[in-house]
């Protein structure tokens, strides 16, 4: 059973049903790009099941079980997943166990209007308008000033956005990347992949608002430098090198690759960079290395921090 991004899948509380549950799972996210955080899902057993045949079940598969599908003190537990699964492993599913599922689901499904607008908070109805008991700044302040903690949707909603657009990029040869590449990518010019289309879908349209984003956090970590430009592209500093230039230069000298100004056994070619960068971008060239192993390649790394700084 679906309802918004959760799923609960009933099955018979037995290692066969739970490595078929298992297998599913692994093909689903091997299809679809999704991951379950395992963390945050949940087995759920009634109380026909021996506590040793739930443990078992949870050493197994990797999720904890627990008692209760949830409530409304559930709801921050399960802000941040992609996927969540809940399972419900019981050896006859009767009248009474639906119901309990139900009357839980019910609660997830209220915490999840709590998500959506403000009316827990606000005690506003369609029909009435009522003073607000708490600002909404003190609702989302952490609890560590006073607030209530309640975490805000649109940031959150922009750094998920964001994480799949880097999946897309780094991800090359699993399924749903190849698609999403091949339906928008394969005629688009170059440096413009991330471009929004009419009548795309909702993941792309995502992506592409995000694009912005990706190329601020983005960077090349340089190995031998053959990949990497060294004007263009974002690799030493929070900014392309061409930032910087004191000179205009022309475009095959914009496009040359890092190891094209890298001397084997003797640094930079300082000769070429004197006339073109200033003297603390000089400085901080100085600390990089070009690798003379032509094996390993430039790759692209993610250069914010949790928090949206500059490493």
């Amino acid at each position: 059973m679906f309802f918004a991004d959760d799923m609960v899948q009933f099955a018979e509380a037995s290692t066969q049903q739970l490595n078929v549950i298992l297998e599913c799972l692994n093909w689903f996210c091997s299809r679809s790009g999704q991951k379950v955080n395992r963390q945050k899902s949940h087995i759920f057993v009634s109380r026909n099941v021996e506590e040793a045949v739930a443990n078992n079940l949870s050493s197994i598969s990797g999720i904890p079980s627990t008692t209760d599908l949830g409530s409304m003190s559930g709801y921050h537990q399960f802000m941040g997943e992609s996927l969540g699964v809940r399972y419900w492993c019981s050896p006859c599913l009767n009248p009474s166990h639906y119901i309990r599922y139900k009357l839980a689901f019910y609660r997830w499904g209220y915490a999840l209007k709590l998500k959506n607008n403000s009316k827990l908070y606000v005690g506003r109805t369609e029909w009435e308008r009522k003073c607000h008991l708490v600002n909404w700044e003190v609702c989302v302040d952490p609890k560590s000033k006073g607030g209530l903690g309640v975490k805000r949707l649109h940031p959150r909603n922009l750094a998920f956005k964001t994480k799949l657009g880097w999946r897309l990029m780094e991800e090359k040869d699993s399924f749903w990347a190849r698609v999403l590449k091949g339906k928008y990518m394969q005629t688009a010019p170059n440096g413009q992949e991330l471009q929004a289309k009419q009548g795309a879908s909702n993941a792309w349209q995502g992506i592409t608002k995000v694009a912005n984003f990706l190329e601020l956090g983005r960077k090349v970590a340089v190995r031998n430098g053959k990949s990497t430009c060294f004007w263009i592209d974002k690799w030493v500093g929070n900014e392309p090198l061409s930032k910087f230039l004191l000179k205009d230069i022309d475009l095959v000298e914009r496009y040359k690759k890092v190891h094209e100004y890298w001397i084997r056994r003797i640094g930079w070619n300082s000769e070429a960079l004197n006339e073109m960068l200033p003297t603390h971008m000089k400085n901080i060239l100085v600390t990089c290395i070009v690798s003379n192993n032509e094996d390993i390649e430039d790759s692209r790394c993610w250069d914010k921090t949790s928090k949206g700084d500059s490493h």
